[in-house]
């Protein structure tokens, strides 16, 4: 039984040493931090807001993987109808609660792909996409909160040699 409680303060620790360390992630980069969701503002409601929307398109799409992703200058139109669940389109959201309608999106947004700034130079270390039409949806969960995504297959623009955005 201790063996059991001490693996469980050891695995428990381990998360909390992962999301402190996402804490100041932006500096080795030369730019921000990728924002974070307060999940509890983004729950609730039967159609997402546009700023539901626009806040968790923001903090999902930022993050650190291989590069940093940020996104800047995201303007984001929830529609006025939603439509119901559609298997063939939707069924990849394991979490998509299926009684709840599912709304289109629309906007625009500049991505950011930064490397870190000791393989490139610190302030041309980012690959900026400017994405003008992109499309997605906003979709809730089976625990009641908005999930909302947008893409657009190619940008209409891509500059290299970028900084970050501030």
């Amino acid at each position: 039984m201790k063996l059991f409680l001490l693996l469980n303060i050891l695995l428990i620790t381990s998360f909390v040493e992962v999301a402190d360390a996402q804490i100041g992630i932006g500096e080795k980069y030369g730019s921000r931090d990728p924002r974070t969701c307060n999940e509890a503002k983004l729950s609730g409601g039967t159609k997402p807001s546009q700023e539901t929307a626009l806040q968790f398109f923001i903090c999902h799409k930022e993050k650190e993987l291989t590069l940093l992703t940020l996104v800047d200058d995201v303007k984001v139109e929830v529609a006025p109808k939603g439509r119901p669940y559609n298997p063939y389109t939707d069924a990849a959201r394991d979490d998509i609660d299926t009684d709840v309608l599912v709304y289109p999106i629309r906007g625009s947004y500049k991505e950011y792909k930064c490397f870190k700034i000791d393989r490139k130079p610190p302030g041309k270390n980012c690959e900026m996409r400017i994405m003008q039409n992109a499309n997605g949806s906003c979709y809730k969960s089976v625990y009641g909160d908005w999930r909302c995504g947008m893409y657009q297959n190619k940008p209409d623009q891509i500059q290299r040699d970028m900084p970050p955005p501030k």
